[in-house]
């Protein structure tokens, strides 16, 4: 019975049920403090008022059964149980863990512990969410530098069965770049002022985008790129603001700032840099008007 009553009330809304039920909800607690007040009540006398109490009452447990209704047999239950293990996983671990991971780390900090008791996450695309652009990054790619006497290699393994998947020759700036992993990419920021896009699974260079001059003494101590609002802030000569699409310059700090020593991009994409000379700047983001052409 309740389940053709609910049924009927999606179909004569075409949503969700929960849609009509939190709009029945509060149109009944509206109706209830109306009723309440003393010239409703003076005007429906005390049979009137008992009479429409008791009817905002049943409404009310008529709701409420509905919404059990809702809770078991929604279409966004998961996995088979009353405890909805995706929202227990943020709500729990995600709190639990924020001073230490933030918020965009938490995935990729579950999938390495979770490769620590035997892997049991396993999804077709092998792809986990980077929550800080809402993408995808690939979870079975493990990119790293490999030093030998003569030569450096860049080398990329599959991080289930350890199996080697490309390896690329980096003599010379394996020890003095940063990894980003952003999508099915991995970005590659160099020392002297070269950034490189690398495919995760093929190793090949999407793009590759020389910032500076290559010889200038002004390399940062930290080379690490930063991902703020869908673009890429790179420390070089000076920070620079790049495209992940195609290795575009966007922006770069102008004027004399400090080397990037330390660079720390807030969520509104402001700029704090300090430099270890003592010389420190922070930069906000201004607004501008560009013509777009074709419009009308």
């Amino acid at each position: 019975m309740v389940d053709w009553i609910a049924e009927q009330v999606r179909s004569a809304f075409g949503a969700p049920l929960y849609l009509p039920l939190v709009l029945a909800a509060v149109g009944v607690l509206a109706a209830g403090v109306a009723v309440s007040s003393g010239a409703v009540r003076r005007r429906l006398g005390d049979a009137g008022h008992a009479f429409a109490s008791g009817f905002l009452a049943a409404v009310l447990a008529v709701l409420a059964v509905l919404s059990v209704e809702n809770y078991v047999k929604t279409d966004y239950f998961r996995y088979g149980s009353h405890l909805n293990a995706y929202e227990f996983f943020h709500y729990y671990l995600g709190s639990k863990y924020a001073p230490e991971l933030g918020y965009t780390r938490l995935y990729a900090a579950a999938l390495i512990a979770d490769d620590e008791t035997g892997r049991k996450w396993d999804h077709p695309s092998k792809m986990i969410r980077n929550l800080e652009t809402g993408g995808y990054v690939a979870a079975d790619t493990v990119l790293v530098p490999v030093q030998r006497r003569n030569s450096s290699d860049l080398r990329a393994f599959d991080a289930t069965t350890g199996q080697e998947l490309w390896k690329m020759p980096c003599d010379g700036w394996a020890q003095s770049c940063s990894l980003l992993p952003l999508d099915r990419q991995f970005i590659v920021n160099l020392a002297g002022g070269t950034v490189q896009s690398i495919h995760a699974k093929t190793g090949e260079v999407e793009w590759r985008t020389v910032l500076g001059p290559v010889c200038s003494d002004d390399i940062p101590l930290s080379l690490s790129v930063c991902l703020r609002g869908g673009a890429l802030f790179v420390p070089a000569d000076t920070v620079y603001v790049l495209n992940p699409e195609n290795g575009q310059i966007i922006h770069c700090l102008g004027g004399d700032p400090p080397v990037p020593d330390l660079m720390n991009v807030h969520p509104d994409c402001s700029v704090f840099v300090a430099e270890e000379s003592g010389h420190i700047g922070l930069y906000s983001v201004a607004r501008s008007f560009t013509l777009v052409h074709g419009g009308k």
